[in-house]
């Protein structure tokens, strides 16, 4: 897979072959929000690199943007990533 997001090497590559993995039964929202921490733990950790990096395995710019959101909003224990003072999105 290949992509001009400065992500360390083959994180596209295993974020695609996750996603491939994924229970073919799981709706985009739930598939996002599962990619989205993998996202997080691989390095990626600005809002806008997240949502193309999802982008580039196939989801939308802007149900991922809005996963995002909701997702930091909620508060514990169903919050499930947040975005700290300087903007990068982090795992409780």
């Amino acid at each position: 897979m290949t992509g001009g997001l400065p992500t360390p090497p083959g994180v596209l590559d295993r974020l695609a072959l996750m996603n491939g993995g994924l229970d073919p039964g799981l709706n985009k929202h739930d598939r996002v929000s599962v990619l989205i921490p993998v996202c997080i733990i691989e390095g990626i950790t600005e809002g806008t690199l997240i949502r193309q990096a999802l982008t580039e395995v196939g989801y939308d710019a802007r149900h991922v943007g809005l996963t995002l959101s909701k997702g930091s909003a909620s508060m514990p224990p169903d919050q499930r990533w947040y975005k700290d003072a300087d903007g990068y999105y982090r795992l409780p």
